[in-house]
C-alpha cells in the first residue's frame, strides 16, 4: 500500500512532561536530529506567558560549509506564510478598499468558474479552487511565475465542489489572494507585509529572499530526501509566494505569536481564530490561515508548513498561554508533530494531527474506489465497509482492516501510526506519524471499451493542452503538446492510468472522460470540437 512510498525514521520517544523546558527542548534535538555535527536540523522556540524566551537550536544551517543553525537563522517556512496573508487582507479591509465578502473576480476581472467564491471563502479554504500545483502538471502553458500561476487558476471552468459547501486545504487561494491584494494596493506583498506586518512587530529578518537577495545570506539551507544523502533545495527566486514563500527566524515567529495574544496590530486576532463555517453549519476548525482546534477545554491555534527542503509548525494555547516555534531545513523531520511533542511536555496535552476535529462522516457512509497520487506515484484503493471495521487496499489485492477511533470519524490501521478519515467532499485522508500525507477522491467507473477512449479530447481547465488518445498494444497511447507520447495502462475495466502525471482517465455513467488527481477531483474532458 501507500506505506511503502514513505521513508524516513518512527519516532516512538516521548517527552517527560516533568522535564524542565531547556531540558525538554534538548530531549527533542536529541530525539530528531541524530547527528547534529553533520546532518540540517531545528531551531525551536517557546515561551510561557510572563517568562522570557527559551530558545535551542541544533544541526546545520549548510551542510557544505558546516555553518551551524543560530538563534538568528532564517528559514523557509512554507505555509506558515498564508496566516500574513490572511492578516494583510484584514488590514486591506479595514482600509476600505478590499470587500471580504465580495466575489474575487471583482478584483480579478472575468473567471471562467461560474460559480465564484468570494474572498473569505478563500481565505478559509471553502472555494472549491482545483490545487494548481496538480493542475500545472497536466497543461502545455508556462506556470513558473506568479502571473502565469495566477492566469491558470483563473482559467478553472469547473471545480472540486460549490463554494461554501465543503472544507479543502488548497494553495491556489492563497495564490490568488497575493494577485488580489497586489492589484488593489500597488504594492508587492514583500513591501505590504514589510511596512505593515513585519517593521511595526520587530520581525526585522522577516521577509521575501526574492525582493532582497543579498539580505538573506545567512538563510538556511533546505535538504530533501534521507537525512544521510539530503539533496539541496532553494526557493528564493520564485515570485509565488503568498501560498508559501516567506523566510523568518524562531525568535521572530513568537512576536508573530504575541501579536495574537496583544493585538498590537489592530483588533483582528477574533476574526483570526473564527472558524469558518460551511453552508450545513459544519465547523471547519480552520480560520484565517490558521487550525483552530479545541483540546481539553483550551483552543490550540496552529499551523504547519511543508514542502521540499522545509517543515515547519507553529502552536499557540490561550489557556495555557504557552508559544511554540518548530522550524527544520529538512523535509524528512516532521516539524508538526515535533510541536505537538513539545506542547506534550509543556503543558501535558497529548494531541494527534487526526484526532483534532474536523467534520467527517463515517467511512461506512463513503465505501467506494479511490485515486491519487503520493509525491508522484499513482495510488488506487477500494474502501469496503465491515461490521466494525473498513477495510482498504488495493482493487484485488488483500484488503487492510482499519477500526473506528474514539470518535468513529477515524479508523486506525494495525500498521503504526497510520489513520484515515473521509472528507465531505468524498474523498479519503490518510494520516501517518499523525501528519496528513495524502488526499483521494472517490472515482465510480463503468466498464467501458479501447473505442470509449479513443480520440481528441480537452477541457478549458487546462488551457495549451489537447489529449490524442489512440489504441496501442495492451492499452492506449497517450500524446499531445510538447510532451513525449505516454502509454496509459489498463487499471479496471473503464479506468486508465497516465503514469507520466499519475491522473487516471475513467468513464462515467455518461460516457464522458473523467480525469482525477490529488488535487483534482474530477475534470470533465470533452472531444475536440464539442
Amino acid at each position: 500500500m501507500a506505506l511503502a512510498l514513505l521513508s524516513g525514521p518512527v519516532h516512538a520517544q516521548s517527552i517527560d512532561a516533568g522535564a524542565d523546558l531547556a531540558g525538554s527542548l534538548q530531549a527533542v534535538c536529541d530525539t530528531y536530529v541524530t547527528n547534529p555535527a553533520t546532518s540540517a536540523g531545528l531551531s525551536l522556540a517557546v515561551q510561557r506567558a510572563g517568562e522570557p524566551p527559551v530558545l535551542l537550536q541544533c544541526g546545520l544551517a549548510d551542510i557544505a560549509s558546516g555553518r551551524a543553525i543560530e538563534a538568528g537563522t532564517v528559514f523557509h517556512l512554507a505555509s506558515l506564510t498564508k496566516q500574513f496573508v490572511a492578516l494583510e487582507a484584514l488590514i486591506l479591509r479595514d482600509r476600505g478598499v478590499l470587500d471580504l465578502d465580495a466575489p474575487v473576480d471583482v478584483y480579478t476581472g472575468p473567471i471562467a468558474r461560474t460559480d465564484v467564491p468570494t474572498i473569505r471563502q478563500m481565505l478559509h479554504h471553502m472555494s472549491g479552487f482545483y490545487e494548481h500545483w496538480a493542475q500545472s502538471r497536466l497543461v502545455d502553458v508556462p506556470t513558473g511565475t506568479l502571473a502565469e500561476i495566477t492566469a491558470l487558476i483563473t482559467a478553472q471552468d469547473s471545480s472540486n465542489f460549490e463554494p461554501g459547501s465543503n472544507f479543502a486545504y488548497t494553495n491556489a487561494n492563497y495564490v490568488l489572494l497575493t494577485d488580489v491584494l497586489q492589484r488593489i494596493d500597488g504594492r508587492s506583498l514583500p513591501q505590504m507585509l514589510g511596512e505593515d506586518v513585519f517593521a511595526p512587530l520587530g520581525m526585522t529578518r522577516a521577509g521575501f529572499p526574492v525582493a532582497d537577495p543579498d539580505g538573506f545570506q545567512g538563510r538556511a539551507t533546505g535538504y530533501s530526501g534521507p537525512a544521510d544523502v539530503p539533496e539541496a533545495v532553494d526557493y528564493v527566486f520564485s515570485d509565488i509566494l503568498g501560498d508559501g514563500g516567506l523566510y523568518s527566524s524562531a525568535p521572530e515567529l513568537l512576536l508573530w505569536l504575541a501579536e495574537l495574544r496583544e493585538q498590537s496590530l489592530g483588533q483582528f486576532t477574533a476574526e483570526r481564530t473564527e472558524s469558518g463555517h460551511l453552508r450545513n453549519g459544519a465547523d471547519t476548525h480552520y480560520g484565517l490561515g490558521l487550525h483552530v482546534s479545541p483540546v481539553d477545554g483550551d483552543v490550540l491555534v496552529h499551523h504547519g508548513g511543508g514542502n521540499r527542503g522545509a517543515s515547519s509548525w507553529i502552536g499557540y494555547l490561550p489557556g495555557g498561554d504557552v508559544s511554540i516555534v518548530v522550524l527544520a531545513n529538512s523535509d524528512s523531520l516532521n516539524a508538526e508533530q515535533i510541536g505537538f511533542d513539545i506542547l506534550a511536555a509543556v503543558t501535558a496535552q497529548q494531541v494527534n494531527f487526526a484526532s483534532l476535529p474536523a467534520p467527517s462522516p463515517p467511512l461506512a457512509d463513503v465505501a467506494g474506489l479511490y485515486a491519487g497520487a503520493f509525491n508522484g506515484d499513482p495510488i488506487l484503493l477500494q474502501l469496503t465497509p465491515g461490521t466494525d471495521r473498513v477495510l482498504i487496499g488495493v482493487p484485488g489485492g488483500e484488503p487492510r482492516p482499519y477500526l473506528p477511533g474514539e470518535s468513529g470519524a477515524h479508523y486506525r490501521s494495525d500498521l503504526p501510526d497510520l489513520e484515515v478519515r473521509a472528507g465531505l467532499s468524498g474523498d479519503l485522508n490518510f494520516f501517518y506519524l499523525g501528519r496528513p500525507f495524502e488526499q483521494l477522491y472517490r472515482i465510480e467507473p463503468r466498464a467501458g471499451a479501447v473505442e470509449g477512449f479513443a480520440g481528441r479530447w480537452r477541457s478549458s481547465s487546462l488551457p495549451g493542452r489537447d489529449w490524442l488518445i489512440e489504441p496501442a498494444e495492451d492499452g492506449l497511447q497517450l500524446s499531445g503538446g510538447a510532451a513525449p507520447p505516454v502509454r496509459l495502462e489498463p487499471v479496471l475495466p473503464g479506468v486508465w492510468l497516465d503514469r507520466a502525471s499519475s491522473a487516471y482517465l475513467w468513464l462515467d455513467d455518461d460516457a464522458r472522460l473523467v480525469l482525477t488527481r490529488s488535487g483534482i477531483r474530477a475534470i470533465t474532458l470533452m472531444r475536440a470540437g464539442d
